[in-house]
């Protein structure tokens, strides 16, 4: 992962830094380098060879000033790119304020030798991770835990919380991670290091405003959102001649965004589709050639299957610390786009945008349950069956505990708002953001959509428009008609899950071997499972061999009807209901909900990372359970 190091040692012989560095080097294209200090205490950096840092050195003042990114500033005459030494003088007048809280996708590091001080900034929406500890006097930040373990002396060990939040929602929610000890810096801080003492403070620089113009029509709404993307995709993320993909489906977002992009003459080199199959009508690899070929983009497909879980699974496992159960990640290798000789790039375009589903909640908690696909409260019903009658209370306050710590972060107690709030700082931070093959940490992503403008605009919108994206998709068919002459994908192009993971052998052998409880005593999920409980699912998702899914989609017409209505409260009540029903329903797809496929992927994954934490993976050293591996 592309991110700055930070540490304070002082114990002999301290930090050990080559390793720290040495380890999250994931390709021959990566770089390294120490910025300052020794084992004792300094900073570091890695970075792709093509994305390299910008790095201001006073040595007078002792001052080291780095950019990993595009730190910006939309003003009344366009956007402006700060460089390094820009910010020096900033700092040097004016303090860590003067620095805090800019738009862009970044991370920024000052080393100020003076006052003996070590800062890290992320930026508004924490698009490059930071993960920090401290422990026995010393204390670190680094883009990933496997480095904090050679920086200090830390062991990796499961965090309970964590090990709950991914079990419940397949990511760690909040700031936890699965090691015990390691936090993630949330979007939107500093972190500041004490070089003299080790202490650790941590400031929020930014925070998401809601400020709705309830005179707001439609029509006003829509050209604003359309005004704020054009804007957004002015910002100078990368230089004119350096080459850009665009990751494309069939939604709504991605097209926006390529459409936006050659509207303002930055039309990508290459547009860029995967999935299990490209011959699924109306689903996202034919929509998106269809559009990419409609603006003269090119535009390749990359097969993957789900055979190859065995293949990938550890070494995904060990690049990603299994920050996602996103099961395309561990199906193909992380070297995916360089293996097929592609055309190389500097940075990947992603349309991610401000503007996220959901409906209209009458209370935050039925907020939190929007986002995180789970009633408030409670764990998901087919987790809380296999855990032991001991544990499940423990697991659910945990859980919980970390959600409201989120919650309470939101700068406004209004439901909807706090809706919006979660998608940015729960899904986006948590999942969107996770470690992927086509992103970090093999490639510079840029999200134009979530820069300072989306954000204004949004902040500026009723409720009653946001609702099932109702302003955006308006927005798009009266602005960008030529968009929607191909319609939006809805059939599947991905891994039928819960047939391949009965049918195909690999990925079969793989999941009963880390789901046989003999393989899970020995950690610890084995304390928290009821063994009669889970090894009665087990045997049922064996036995039970399911027909292939049906790719094509049902209820077309109720999704259209959801957005139009479901900003009127009684019928948004109704729908609610109607999807309350609907979800056990038999029939329907298992995806609702937390489906067996989805636990026991997510059990054989945590039982994979015991794994390879005691193959020496993180650290180096071998630990117990290692020969059973």
């Amino acid at each position: 992962m592309a991110g700055f190091l930070g540490w304070f040692r002082p114990d002999k012989p301290g930090a050990n830094v080559p390793a720290a560095l040495a380890c999250l080097r994931h390709h021959a294209s990566f770089r390294t380098r120490v910025l300052v200090g020794d084992a004792r205490a300094g900073a570091g950096v890695v970075y792709r060879e093509s994305d390299p840092p910008e790095v201001f050195e006073d040595p007078e003042r002792q001052l080291v000033v780095a950019i990993l990114g595009a730190v910006l500033e939309h003003r009344s005459a366009g956007w402006h790119r700060f460089t390094a030494s820009e910010l020096a003088m900033r700092y040097a007048e004016r303090g860590v304020r003067a620095v805090s809280g800019l738009d862009g996708f970044y991370q920024l590091l000052i080393w100020d030798g003076r006052a003996g001080r070590l800062h890290l900034w992320n930026d508004r929406v924490g698009t490059m991770p930071a993960q920090h500890a401290t422990v026995a006097g010393a204390t670190a930040f680094a883009p990933e835990a496997k480095a904090l373990f050679r920086l200090l002396p830390l062991k990796p060990r499961m965090d309970f919380t964590g090990m709950v939040s991914f079990l419940n929602l397949g990511y760690p929610v909040g700031t936890c991670t699965l090691f015990e000890g390691v936090r993630l810096l949330a979007p939107a801080y500093r972190l500041t290091l004490d070089l003299h003492t080790g202490g650790r403070e941590l400031e929020r620089t930014w925070v998401q405003r809601f400020e709705p113009d309830k005179r707001l029509g439609l029509r006003a709404a829509m050209d604003l959102i359309y005004d704020a993307i054009i804007t957004c995709c002015k910002a100078p993320l990368c230089g004119d001649t350096r080459p850009t993909w665009i990751a494309m489906t069939g939604g709504h977002d991605s097209r926006v965004l390529l459409h936006a992009l050659c509207a303002i003459g930055r039309k990508p080199e290459l547009a860029v589709t995967w999935g299990a199959t490209d011959a699924e009508p109306d689903s996202d690899p034919p929509v998106a050639r269809a559009l990419a070929a409609q603006l003269r983009v090119p535009h390749r497909f990359y097969r993957y299957s789900a055979e190859g879980v065995a293949s990938h699974v550890t070494t995904w496992g060990a690049i990603s610390e299994y920050a996602s159960d996103n099961p395309s990640y561990f199906v193909v290798s992380p070297t995916l786009l360089y293996d097929h000789e592609i055309p190389s790039a500097d940075a990947i375009y992603i349309g991610d945008v401000v503007i996220a589903s959901g409906g209209l909640p009458r209370t935050v908690e039925d907020a939190v349950a929007t986002v995180l696909s789970a009633d408030f409260g409670r764990l998901q019903p087919r987790l809380a069956g296999v855990l032991r009658t001991s544990a499940g209370a423990a697991c659910s306050a945990a859980f919980w505990e970390e959600v409201r710590r989120v919650v309470n972060t939101s700068p406004s107690a209004q439901p909807e708002d706090v809706q919006d709030y979660l998608w940015t700082a729960v899904y986006n931070f948590r999942w969107l953001f996770s470690p992927g093959f086509y992103k970090e940490p093999m490639f510079s992503a840029w999200r134009p959509m979530l820069l300072g403008p989306a954000y204004d605009a949004l902040s500026q919108i009723p409720a009653r428009l946001r609702v099932y994206r109702r302003v955006y998709v308006d927005m798009v068919h009266h602005h960008l008609p030529t968009a929607f002459r191909r319609p939006r994908a809805d059939a599947s192009s991905l891994v039928d899950w819960p047939y391949e993971s009965r049918h195909e052998p690999k990925l079969r052998g793989f999941l009963q071997t880390y789901t046989s409880w003999e393989r899970l005593a020995a950690t610890p999920l084995g304390e928290v499972l009821d063994r009669s409980a889970f090894n009665t699912l087990v045997t049922m998702f064996f036995s039970h061999l399911p027909q292939p899914m049906a790719r094509q989609p049902r209820y077309r017409a109720l999704i259209a009807l959801r957005r139009r209505f479901a900003a009127v409260p009684v019928v948004a009540g109704v729908f609610g209901m109607g999807q309350r029903l609907l979800r056990g329903k038999a029939g329907l797809s298992e995806e609702r909900g937390l489906c067996a496929t989805r636990l026991l992927w997510r059990i054989a994954l945590l039982a994979s990372m015991h794994k390879v934490v005691a193959t020496g993976a993180f650290t180096d050293e071998r630990g117990p359970g290692s020969e059973s591996a």
